[in-house]
């Protein structure tokens, strides 16, 4: 599963709820120039972040997870990193 179709099969079970939708934020690290840093917002607050996707894969499996009627299912469920493949190596 791409990590748009994850924060896109949250936001049908939020907005059902009438809950504040999900998205996905990139920005410019603070903390580790030349990085970028990958945000999950619920409206305008910050629910995680990171500068790698494994921590927003989890936590965006877990969002699934709170609405699945059999937890087992998720395990299946693999969230891709956009980036999957196309990532350069730095040898330095």
């Amino acid at each position: 599963m791409k990590v748009e179709e994850a924060v896109y099969h949250i936001n049908v079970h939020r907005r059902k709820m009438d809950l504040t939708p999900v998205s996905i934020n990139q920005r410019p690290s603070f903390s580790a120039p030349g990085k970028t840093t990958i945000e999950v917002k619920i409206g305008d607050t910050v629910a995680n972040k990171s500068v790698s996707w494994g921590p927003i894969a989890a936590f965006l499996k877990g969002m699934l997870l709170a609405f699945e009627e059999k937890p087992a299912f998720i395990a299946a469920i693999g969230i891709e990193s956009p980036y999957k493949g196309k990532r350069k190596i730095d040898w330095r």
